[in-house]
């Protein structure tokens, strides 16, 4: 992670439980500690005090909102050059990802967001589809069971999961 920190940003309606999980669990993976940073404050203060510590950063809330001041936390991670890692969930009646992951990507490569990868929190992974829409995708963080009971396989299947992500999202950064 080149001692900077990673932030973590949604795109479109994602369950903000289910957001922090996948968050908490990546950066549990990852070995490094989560901090979490509201969109509503001022970006660049928010990112000057913050330094360069070993973290991954939650930002809540809608990155690509303009604050009063004119300015985003899109626009700012992409004027300071903070890697992003984007995550977002299928379609509540489909399994679909929307259109959003792809507008976001568009919107990060306007600012020049550093942006790392993709992560699907919870649905369906469908690695062909994926593939096509030729999006940084890097793979699918599982949801934990609603029912509060969770099978050796699945914790299993978890952490798989989280492994493979964990080493697409560290390959990618070496070339961000």
């Amino acid at each position: 992670m080149a001692n900077q920190p990673l932030f973590l940003i949604t795109a479109g309606t994602i369950d903000k439980e289910e957001f922090q999980h996948a968050c908490q669990d990546l950066a549990n993976g990852w070995g490094c500690n989560l901090r979490e940073q509201d969109c509503s404050s001022e970006p660049n203060s928010s990112l000057k005090a913050l330094g360069s510590d070993y973290l991954m950063v939650k930002l809540d809330g809608d990155p690509a909102v303009s604050k009063t001041n004119g300015g985003s936390w899109l626009e700012a991670l992409g004027s300071w050059k903070k890697l992003a890692i984007l995550f977002t969930s299928p379609l509540h009646d489909s399994n679909e990802i929307g259109g959003v992951a792809a507008a976001y990507v568009a919107l990060c490569e306007k600012l020049e967001v550093p942006l790392v990868g993709i992560i699907q929190v919870g649905g369906e992974w469908n690695e062909s589809l994926r593939k096509k829409e030729g999006l940084p995708w890097c793979g699918k963080i599982s949801l934990k069971s609603k029912s509060g009971k969770v099978h050796n396989d699945e914790i299993s299947n978890h952490y798989e999961e989280l492994k493979e992500i964990i080493i697409i999202l560290k390959k990618s950064i070496n070339k961000v």
